[in-house]
């Protein structure tokens, strides 16, 4: 055979190899039965995959958008403004598109006429995001001007402002807070607080704005075996099987 074909061939069989190859691995099930001992040496020897990284322990002061929508207006004008600086952000409804052969030329004020109440909304939810965030910077200002230090002076300082403190989840530097959407922002705003400072900036949030409020930044640290148990066995009998795959000859 010409040694072009010959190639071709030998590509075919090897892609065939690894297919045939990925479905007998698929398919492969030897019964593992790993003991406690078995488990706690993987464990002992794999440490590095289950260290807990280092975390922040914080709260926070949140200020949402929806208690500032009632201070917001907008004009005729300002939101058709809004329309023309966005106008792909808000496209028409599937229902009033019409699947014709299209114009060359839209009529403008009848589009905007079909999404004018989505494109007010927006527009008032950006201007009261603002204002969330203008109230979480005077809130901020206000804490370094007064020198507020945290715990009973801060406790004073949240109830003369009528404002609450919220929990977080301990959090990592590559996840941030779940109950905040896990923004990487805040995450690492979280990081560069400590001792000497407390609180963090106004941050942006997917409901508003909030404020960090620093307790501690725990170390990593390896967990009991106990606590990982299940994840150690799943990686036990995972790294068994494929072990045993390849010892049957297989790539």
């Amino acid at each position: 055979l010409p040694n072009d074909v010959k190639l071709q061939l030998a590509r075919s069989d090897t892609s065939w190899t690894l297919a045939t190859a990925t479905a007998d691995y698929a398919s492969f099930s030897p019964e593992i039965k790993p003991t406690d001992a078995e488990l706690t040496k993987f464990f002992e020897d794999n440490g590095f995959r289950y260290e807990i990284p280092p975390r922040v322990a914080a709260s926070y002061v949140g200020f949402p958008a929806t208690s500032y929508l009632g201070s917001v207006t907008a004009t005729d004008a300002e939101v058709r403004a809004y329309y023309d600086a966005n106008p792909a952000r808000f496209p028409k409804p599937a229902a009033a598109a019409t699947p014709a052969v299209p114009t060359v030329q839209t009529d403008a004020a009848v589009d905007f006429a079909i999404v004018r109440s989505q494109v007010e909304t927006a527009l008032k939810l950006e201007r009261a995001e603002a204002l969330a965030l203008k109230a979480a910077s005077e809130f901020v200002l206000a804490l370094y001007q007064g020198k507020v230090v945290s715990g009973a002076p801060l406790d004073a300082f949240l109830a003369g402002r009528k404002l609450t403190v919220q929990p977080l989840a301990p959090f990592t530097r590559e996840q941030g807070p779940p109950e905040l959407g896990g923004s990487p922002e805040i995450a690492d705003a979280g990081f560069r607080l400590g001792k000497d400072r407390y609180y963090s900036d106004a941050l942006s949030s997917a409901s508003g704005a909030v404020v960090l409020l620093w307790k501690e930044t725990l170390p990593s640290q390896k967990p009991l075996f106990a606590e990982v148990r299940a994840k150690v066995s799943t990686d036990y009998v995972e790294n068994e099987k494929r072990k045993r795959f390849v010892d049957l000859g297989h790539p």
